[in-house]
């Protein structure tokens, strides 16, 4: 009975798949000397929760997670922002000079703003860099970076 038993666990395990996945994180730096206010709008509201402070240099996470496959530039979920969604997010400079990021323009806009098309739209998944390292052949772990620069702050200020 043992040994059937012991047959049976090794035929068990040797069946068992391991799953390919795909882990990720998001960032997104302040490479400015500039105050940072990102304020994402969602179903019209900017929530408490999901506005984002960023003081110059300062890099913080705004995403974690995975996906079942291997994935090359699959994109992310975050909990703050709707990349590619019909939301808005409005970037705040020195809590004076805002530009606002759309994917779908609306009929009024504001004096600055980037179409979605732009690859500086921070809702465009286009537009933050990616990296990824493969750990082993069934994992990957990818990362996402938007990095606020000197060019942004100056497009805010014309």
């Amino acid at each position: 009975m043992k040994k059937l038993l012991f047959l049976w666990l090794i035929v068990f395990l040797a069946s068992c798949i391991k799953e390919d996945a795909t882990s990720y994180r998001a960032y997104l730096k302040n490479a400015t000397s500039h105050s940072i206010l990102v304020l994402p709008h969602k179903n019209g509201r900017v929530l408490p929760t999901d506005t984002i402070r960023l003081v110059p240099e300062q890099e913080i996470v705004i995403a974690e997670g995975s996906e079942r496959g291997i994935k090359n530039h699959g994109g992310f979920h975050s909990k703050y922002l709707s990349i590619g969604s019909d939301d808005s997010v409005i970037v705040v400079f020195d809590a004076i000079l805002s530009v606002s990021h759309y994917v779908n323009l609306p009929t009024a806009t504001s004096a600055k703003y980037l179409k979605f098309e732009s690859l500086r739209n921070i809702l465009n998944g286009s537009s933050y860099d990616y990296t990824y390292k493969d750990i082993n052949k069934h994992l990957r772990e990818a990362t996402y970076r938007y990095t606020f620069v000197d060019s942004d702050y100056q497009f805010a200020k014309q």
